[in-house]
């Protein structure tokens, strides 16, 4: 599993650049959390003894090749596949949940990792805003936080490829 420390920093430093947003800045700062837990939890789940080898398969003065072993689930291609699917999987995993009292867009998990519901999620308050706007299809929701994940993602995919690859234990 990969360390706090590492969350933090990669978080720290995709939050900074999505904070110069114009749009919601709460709403993009929810939807960038859940595109890195997402992604930390995908590569979690990868074995850490499974390898890749890297490096050059050119056979150098003394005959040997210049190859080194690497994390496959830090591996570039690896992490490629992972943001592939990752916003697809938050658009259809998550929620907006809208709080009454702030008027702040949070964007929940409606299970944990385990397969458990989300506790957290008051579903009143999303019951309350689909009330509010009846003719809003339940499909916005999904658009919207798929859409603004991909921006994040677009922005930041070399950012978080640097920073997974950089906590290679």
């Amino acid at each position: 599993r990969l360390s706090n420390r590492m969350k933090i920093s990669v978080l720290v430093s995709i939050l900074a650049s999505v904070a110069e947003a114009k749009k919601d800045k709460f709403f993009y700062c929810q939807t960038c959390a859940a595109l890195v837990e997402e992604s930390f939890f995908k590569v979690s789940q990868v074995d850490r003894k499974k390898t890749i080898n890297t490096g050059s398969s050119r056979i150098d003065p003394n005959g040997e090749m210049k190859e080194r072993k690497k994390q496959w689930r830090l591996s570039e291609t690896h992490l490629t596949e992972v943001f592939e699917d990752v916003c697809k999987n938050i658009a259809n995993d998550y929620v907006i949940e809208m709080d009454p009292e702030s008027d702040r867009k949070w964007v929940k998990r409606m299970t944990t990792f385990e397969g458990a519901m989300n506790t957290d999620i008051n579903f009143q308050n999303i019951m309350d805003d689909k009330a509010a706007e009846p003719d809003k299809p339940p499909s916005v929701d999904v658009l919207k936080i798929r859409w603004t994940c991909e921006n994040i993602l677009e922005d930041i995919e070399e950012d978080m490829l640097e920073a997974f690859q950089a906590f290679e234990d």
